[in-house]
């Protein structure tokens, strides 16, 4: 396993404001460019609305731990139930969802994107699974307990060099355990999914454009029937489904981050229209963009 000694504390993501959603920003879910002294990226998502995070892949291997609520988490078209107190490991490459199991309940869900070379160079495109052959009870026992003991220390001070260190040394310990247990020594590459990454990084650069699958689908030589089975087995989605989320993810960031008209801006992330774009927004966050931005100021202000 590559040695890792480096401080953790400005590389730690927490979502922890209430109201928060656990959607993950395109650069780290597509191409997750870290500083070259960060060998992992943990993320804690909390949220009093559950919502779908959608279909996507990381070059390195990820650890999901939920502290609260029941996630469904389709990995490369086979669907794992993730519940409180437990974990599931994904490998490289691996196009995965996740849907909690209800929409209403509260979750807490922690995340740690390890890059390619933390395993090292020999073993870095490696299968995980918890279910590897070398995952006895008692291994599986010692990463859920590993898993709790970030979670708590990814609630406190970040910017505290002892908790940063504490933190290192977690994540070494979580490192060296899915090493030594939770490896399959199946090898895997981008190459079996490649096409289809290809289809997902053209929609996240062009939701904005009027896009539908039969477009699509010929721009990458599928026929349409073909594109829509092959979409739906890996996301448990249809094509159309995930293009809105691909908006929706796009409206939210533009509702926190600009004052820009509630109505400009879903027609900037792809919307037809102002009425489509309010129906879906309320669909999925339960209130209007406007009534959204308003939480958002509230809460603001607050601080």
């Amino acid at each position: 396993m590559a040695s890792e000694d480096k401080l953790f504390q400005n590389h730690i993501v927490s979502f922890l404001e209430p109201g928060s959603t656990p959607y993950v920003c395109r650069d780290l879910f597509l191409r997750m460019e870290l500083p070259e002294d960060c060998p992992a990226l943990v993320q804690v998502s909390l949220s009093q609305s559950a919502q779908t995070v959608p279909l996507h892949w990381h070059p390195g291997a990820e650890l999901l731990y939920s502290q609260k609520g029941e996630v469904a988490v389709l990995i490369d078209g086979e669907e794992h139930l993730l519940r409180p107190g437990d974990f599931l490991l994904i490998s490289c490459y691996a196009l995965h969802v996740l849907t909690p199991r209800d929409p209403t309940e509260e979750y807490d869900l922690l995340s740690v994107s390890f890059l390619p070379r933390c395993l090292g160079p020999d073993r870095s495109a490696l299968a995980v699974s918890r279910d590897a052959p070398g995952a006895s009870a008692a291994a599986v026992a010692q990463l859920q307990s590993l898993c709790r003991q970030l979670r708590e220390q990814a609630e406190l001070e970040r910017d505290d060099p002892d908790q940063a260190s504490a933190v290192s040394d977690t994540l070494a310990a979580i490192l060296h355990q899915i090493d030594t247990d939770f490896c399959t020594g199946e090898r895997r590459s981008s190459e079996g999914n490649s096409r289809l990454f290809e289809a997902l990084l053209y929609l996240e650069e062009n939701y904005q454009e009027n896009l539908t699958t039969r477009n699509v689908s010929s721009y990458f030589g599928y026929s349409r029937e073909y594109f829509c089975r092959l979409f739906k087995r890996h996301s448990n989605q249809t094509f159309k489904q995930y293009l809105t989320e691909l908006r929706l993810n796009a409206a939210l960031r533009l509702l926190r981050t600009t004052d820009h008209g509630v109505g400009q801006i879903g027609m900037d992330c792809g919307f037809p229209d102002e009425k489509t774009f309010f129906a879906a927004f309320k669909r999925r966050a339960g209130m209007t963009p406007s009534q959204y931005r308003a939480q958002l100021q509230t809460l603001s202000s607050q601080e």
